[in-house]
């Protein structure tokens, strides 16, 4: 038959289940229709189509049968072809049947395609198919098989032959599909013999896995970043150097984001420009100069001005972002940047980049967020770990080395000057009246002036001295290598003229000075503790020999220091030990000889001494330890008792004046502690008087004006002490609620010999007066004085000439009588002489 259709080339059938071979009774139909496949197979086999089909029937006894003859080429090779004959159903309950497939196939969402396994071609597919597969509008059973698999099993992925020979029900595989634009798509095919009629066919349910792929590898990438990051972390918490942090974390930015440039920028100490310090994938003969350009101008990184994370997901598209030198050289396309921003402010940036556009998202940010904080905090803890150790070993406030750093340096100094066998010279410096400074104008005034005492200091010493602060106003300086001893005082005594000039404190010009104790290596000292102790005790000599000067330390300065602390230690006792009491010195009218009034005057004996010790022996200690407070809120309960007594007794009510502190003031409630006490013991507050030295009211006005008009609004009369040795100002003192002035004793002494004695008591009289403010003079001992202070108008007269300070109940005759206190003086005035 082939050959009577005019095909002479070499013909192999080959036959197996599905090929029907038969005759029909009426061989000349069978003759005819062998001819028409014949005629049809030529043209198959000629190239002229790729497959033929011929469909008849015959009678067979008793009923009609129908037949298929088809011929096709097998896709690949043009030399092989596949030839099928065998019996089929009526042709239209054929094309019903498969109608109504088509109609169950479209039910369902998954992708379904139709394929002959024997011709290897596409029978029909539903609307899921058509749409995965970009067919919309076409039919499946017009499109090439092979057109459809995007590969053919050469690489390894499944073709379609290997997927249609596989057995029936197959497990799924993984197989590339070609699209109708000619993209891929991921699939999950899955083969299933299936019979439409009397054909055996084979069903390709496909089911799209790219968002599953696309998952897959997201949880992969994400489960590898939490792993780097762990792993950064834990490294971050060694402490290692910047640098090898930083190259760490860019090996982490490689991994986890799949990229070959990424790269950390860090900022200088002023945010102001970027180097470069660690990165990967850059050109190094490019990466100098073009990370120079960057640093110098900030603004053309992607993420400057922004603290969030910037994702740019095609540099040439026309974005506002531009691309840096640096990254036009390497031709980056998409890029990811973020802060490393800490505690300071701007610590740098990291950032990673790729030469294909959209390789990023925020997943990507997030990820280099971490590894941003995570360098950020390290930095912080470097930081704060430097800072620690400054704040262990400087001043905060003046940038001075503090005591433990000046003791180790003074000990490393010592060392080397016992190989060189040079002086060296410690000074103490203690700034004199610094505390009035910080009391009248503030403490911030105070720090300003402190800070420009450590430059006056710095500016008078040489690159291997060292000057330290050891807290409060006192500073130290270690002189090194001295050529002479004396060099040292030279030194001490430019620090006395350099520290006395005034000082500018924005609108305050303050004037102060300084006292300084000077300590010899190796004479007076050791080691570092020692010589500072001997320049402490030489610098209290500078003070007692009147300020703003400088002493050496001797010997016997030491004996002096051990008798303070000595005596301090005394003083802690005392009060509960009963060791103290209170006399009373009478004030006597100058013009009528009476007694107006007493001052209440602590003593102390101590237990192992028989005589007292007057005030000025020991209140300056009280003063400087803070116990003047405890003892003075006893003084004020023994006289209020005291006033009880006399009451009782039947004297005249006379009131009593008090001396109180600075510290008093500062530190308690004084006006809350005395009324409480004029409570308990149910004293008449006008039997009461508070004095205050003049230097103590002006060493916090504001809050002595305001404690001494409390105790002024419950009777209790007020007086300045030792008036005339401060530097108060008459505005102050018009503020202050007076009622009298006491004219300190040391213009009393001299009163009659000294015509500036003579001439301030008369100033403060005069002064007192206009203020309409009675005037007490301290210290009267001699005729002479009491005779001048007549002439001259004052009020009030208090003094050994009259009467010493004595025991309460050693005051009581004088009490009974008034007059016995005056003698001679208290006739001339009661006769009006």
């Amino acid at each position: 038959e082939f050959a009577a259709a005019g095909y002479a080339g070499p013909v192999e059938v080959r036959t197996g289940h599905n090929y029907l071979v038969g005759c029909n009774e009426n061989t000349g139909n069978c003759g005819k229709h062998a001819i028409a496949f014949a005629s049809g197979a030529c043209d198959v086999l000629a190239g002229r189509a790729d497959n033929f089909t011929l469909k008849y029937s015959f009678q067979a006894r008793a009923s009609q049968r129908w037949l298929e003859a088809r011929i096709a080429r097998l896709p690949g090779d043009h030399r092989q072809f596949v030839i099928t004959h065998r019996e089929i159903g009526e042709p239209h309950r054929s094309d019903q049947e498969l109608q109504r497939a088509r109609s169950l196939l479209s039910v369902t969402e998954d992708a379904i395609v139709i394929v002959d396994p024997v011709t290897l071609t596409i029978v029909d597919g539903n609307d899921a198919a058509t749409n995965m597969l970009g067919y919309e509008g076409s039919k499946l059973s017009d499109v090439a098989l092979d057109s459809l698999f995007a590969a053919d099993g050469s690489d390894g992925t499944p073709g379609y032959a290997s997927l249609l020979t596989a057995l029936p029900n197959a497990t799924p595989s993984e197989a590339v599909l070609r699209r109708a634009d000619g993209s891929r798509v991921a699939t999950e095919v899955r083969p299933r013999d299936v019979m439409l009629g009397d054909r055996s066919l084979v069903a390709l349910l496909i089911r799209d896995i790219g968002g599953r792929r696309r998952v897959e590898a997201l949880l992969r990438r994400q489960a590898l970043q939490h792993h780097l990051l762990a792993q950064f972390g834990q490294l971050a918490l060694e402490n290692p150097p910047l640098d090898v942090l930083a190259l760490r974390a860019t090996d982490i930015l490689r991994s986890g984001l799949d990229v070959e440039l990424c790269r950390i920028l860090m900022a200088d100490a002023e945010q102001q420009h970027l180097t470069q310090i660690a990165g990967a994938g850059w050109d190094e003969s490019s990466i100098q100069q073009t990370a120079a350009q960057d640093a110098s101008a900030p603004s053309a990184h992607l993420v400057s001005g922004s603290r969030e994370a910037v994702i740019v997901q095609d540099l040439r598209s026309g974005s506002r972002y531009q691309a840096t030198p640096i990254l036009s050289a390497h031709e980056v396309r998409s890029a990811v940047e973020v802060l490393i921003c800490g505690k300071e402010g701007l610590y740098g940036l990291i950032g990673a980049y790729a030469r294909d556009p959209g390789c990023f998202d925020t997943d990507s940010a997030n990820f280099l967020h971490s590894i941003a904080n995570t360098l950020a905090a390290a930095i912080d803890r470097g930081r704060g770990e430097v800072q620690l150790t400054r704040l262990a070993q400087f001043d905060s406030l003046t940038g001075l080395p503090n005591r433990s750093l000046y003791l180790d340096r003074l000990a490393q100094t010592l060392v080397e000057s016992e190989r060189d066998r040079r002086p060296v010279a410690v000074l103490f410096v203690d700034i004199d009246h610094f505390k009035y400074v910080n009391d009248t104008l503030g403490h911030a005034v105070g720090d300003q002036l402190l800070v420009q005492i450590a430059d006056r200091l710095k500016a008078e010493i040489r690159p291997g001295d060292t000057v330290g602060r050891l807290g409060g106003d006192e500073f130290t300086v270690t002189l090194a290598h001295l050529g002479h001893d004396d060099d040292a005082g030279a030194v001490a005594k430019r620090m006395v003229t350099s520290l006395g000039a005034p000082y500018r404190l924005g609108e305050h010009v303050v004037h102060v000075s300084a006292s300084i104790g000077v300590s010899l290596y190796p004479n007076d000292g050791g080691d570092a503790s020692t010589l500072l102790k001997c320049a402490d005790t030489a610098m209290y000599r500078a003070k007692e020999s009147g300020r703003s000067t400088y002493r050496f330390y001797l010997p016997k300065m030491n004996e002096r220091a051990v008798a303070r602390m000595k005596l301090e230690g005394q003083l802690r006792g005392a009060l509960q030990r009963g060791e103290y009491q209170v006399h009373y010195q009478p004030r006597v009218s100058v013009a009528t000889g009476g007694i107006n009034g007493l001052e209440a005057l602590l003593h102390w004996r101590p237990a192992e001494h028989h005589s007292l010790m007057t005030p000025d022996e020991f209140l300056p200690v009280l003063e400087e330890t803070g116990l003047i407070i405890p003892v003075g809120e006893w003084v004020v309960a023994t006289v209020c008792e005291q006033i009880g007594r006399w009451r009782k007794e039947g004297f005249r009510p006379l009131p009593v004046a008090l001396n109180l502190s600075a510290r008093q003031f500062r530190y308690i409630d004084i006006d809350g502690v005395i009324g409480a006490i004029l409570a308990s013991t149910g004293t008449d507050p006008q039997l009461l008087e508070v004095e205050l030295k003049e230097y103590s009211l002006m060493r916090d006005s504001d809050a002595a004006i305001q404690s001494l008009h409390a105790l002024k609004q419950r009777g209790i009369r007020v007086a300045v002490d030792n008036f005339g040795t401060g530097l108060s100002s008459l505005m102050y003192l018009k503020r202050f609620p007076l009622d009298y002035l006491k004219i300190d004793r040391s213009f009393i002494h001299d009163i009659s010999t000294n015509p500036e004695s003579a001439q301030i008591a008369i100033a403060i009289i005069n002064l007192a007066h206009s203020l309409r403010l009675r005037v007490v003079a301290v210290g009267v001992e001699t005729r002479a004085q009491l005779d001048f202070l007549r002439a001259n108008g004052c009020d009030d007269m208090q003094g050994d000439y009259y009467c010493k300070a004595q025991p309460a109940d050693q005051l009581v005759e004088a009490l009974r009588s008034e007059r016995r206190l005056l003698f001679a003086d208290a006739i001339e005035l009661a006769s009006g002489a």
